[in-house]
């Protein structure tokens, strides 16, 4: 993960996660703000769109992990709103 962009950062909103190795097919990623499964609704090899998993509360920060064939990503701190 190289970073992550959020327009709102709001839990229930929509996150891009970019980076490299993801899969194009969306359930292939596996997407967790801390333990806290994200659904992945758009994904290219690049760039994974994501909506930021309700449970998150806010004013927490999140370490975000991208696991690909069992393979995970660095985490990247990423802040609730």
């Amino acid at each position: 993960i190289s970073q992550i962009k959020s327009k709102k950062s709001i839990a229930g909103s929509s996150a891009s996660i970019y980076g490299a190795g993801f899969s194009s097919k969306t359930s292939s990623n596996i997407v967790r703000f801390g333990t806290k499964k994200a659904a992945v609704t758009k994904a290219t090899p690049t760039k994974l769109t994501v909506t930021i998993p309700t449970r998150c509360r806010k004013g927490k920060s999140y370490d975000v992990t991208v696991t690909v064939n069992s393979i995970a990503s660095n985490s990247v701190p990423f802040a609730v709103k």
